[in-house]
């Protein structure tokens, strides 16, 4: 909890700009090396992991991903396994262009917790951005029911897999099936405007006004969602 709301407040440092420099001031000349680390203290437990922790998001948001990524290999040294480092680090190799080493990052933190929906679908994602597109339906299709698994993802009407599948196969060529994905992701936003009458007669029986008012105003803004834009 600590390192998040760490971030949260550099982020909220970050929209100063006047603030950058006095920042960098002040981390820069000293740096953080790991022989400094206090021999007591080991993985997720040694304060010098979650320093490093934030320091590699740090300089990832003000664009030094070569820094962000000293930091980084820093902090796996003291914690190899930990899953939020693994999962930085494939963000910032993301951003600095290096497309498989993150999706061979968030890959192996998945691997460490085979139970965390989260991490797999960062790792789903990641795979796709990287081109590996085979790797990344098994690794999705490690959450749904046996049987037609793709077919199970289009009834979940997950987007997010179906908007970045046709985009790890636009970018590869293969055309026909980029179109089958965006076009599978158009059928879920018709479905979604046939289903609101459903709720007409409903909400207008159970007096659920305020609810159906939203219902009405999500529906007029229905095709500027992200996922349809895209």
């Amino acid at each position: 909890m600590m390192p998040l709301l760490l971030l949260l407040l550099l982020r909220l440092l970050l929209r100063h700009h006047w603030r950058h420099s006095a920042q960098q001031r002040q981390q820069q000349p000293n740096g953080v090396a790991v022989g400094s680390s206090n021999g007591d203290s080991s993985g997720e437990d040694n304060p010098l992991v979650w320093v490093l922790h934030y320091l590699a998001q740090h300089y990832d948001k003000l664009g030094g991903q070569a820094k962000a990524v000293r930091a980084s290999n820093e902090a796996l040294c003291l914690a190899p396994t930990l899953i939020e480092l693994l999962l930085a680090r494939a963000r910032v190799l993301k951003h600095a262009g290096d497309l498989v080493g993150a999706a061979a990052a968030a890959d192996t933190a998945r691997s460490y917790d085979l139970a965390d929906r989260y991490t797999n679908s960062i790792a789903v994602k990641a795979l796709f951005a990287a081109g590996q597109i085979e790797a990344a339906e098994q690794t999705a299709m490690l959450f749904t029911r046996d049987g037609d698994q793709l077919n199970n993802l289009y009834d979940m009407q997950h987007m997010w897999y179906e908007v970045r599948c046709g985009d790890a196969h636009l970018a590869a060529g293969q055309l026909g099936k980029a179109l089958k994905k965006y076009a599978a992701v158009a059928k879920h936003f018709a479905d979604f405007q046939e289903d609101q009458f459903d709720f007409h007669s409903y909400c207008i029986r159970k007096m659920t006004l305020r609810a159906y008012v939203g219902l009405l105003r999500m529906e007029d803004r229905l095709h500027h969602h992200p996922f349809y834009m895209r």
